[in-house]
């Protein structure tokens, strides 16, 4: 099985030649291991800036293999010979877009207990929206 995201249109026409792509990205198939190898020799070359991830069977505890070229978030561990997978950071893109989805504070009314009141609910001078709404019928007992 191989997982493909962003791949050029080359490496997907390749990997449908010898398998089958039930799901966009996602191909399935059964080949030696010659020509698996080959395979993702050819594919994690190609790969540009997407990425790939193939699993075959193995002979070993967990009865697979888990091999990935691109860059990733997810990374696989060798851990007393399981493969195990880590989550990484992405410190900086983080960095980059927090000013951005912050949202701003409202300034309070400067000199008014009200637009201290306000500013804390978040709407600074301004009235409330729910204002408007009739105080009769929308009690706890209804």
């Amino acid at each position: 099985m191989i997982a493909t995201t962003a791949v050029p249109d080359r490496v997907r026409g390749a990997l449908s030649r010898w398998m089958t792509e039930p799901d966009a990205g996602l191909y399935v198939g059964t080949m030696n291991a010659r020509v698996r190898q080959e395979l993702w020799s050819a594919v994690s070359a190609s790969v540009g800036d997407g990425a790939a991830v193939c699993l075959h069977p193995a002979d070993n505890e967990q009865g697979y293999v888990v091999l990935t070229a691109g860059e990733r978030r997810r990374r696989v561990l060798d851990f007393d010979g399981l493969q195990l997978i880590r989550m990484t950071a992405q410190v900086e893109e983080v960095e980059e877009r927090a000013p951005e989805w912050l949202p701003e504070t409202p300034e309070p009314a400067a000199g008014s207990p009200e637009g201290a009141e306000g500013a804390e609910a978040g709407f600074g001078a301004q009235e409330s929206p729910f204002d408007d709404l009739p105080e009769e019928g929308w009690g706890p007992d209804r």
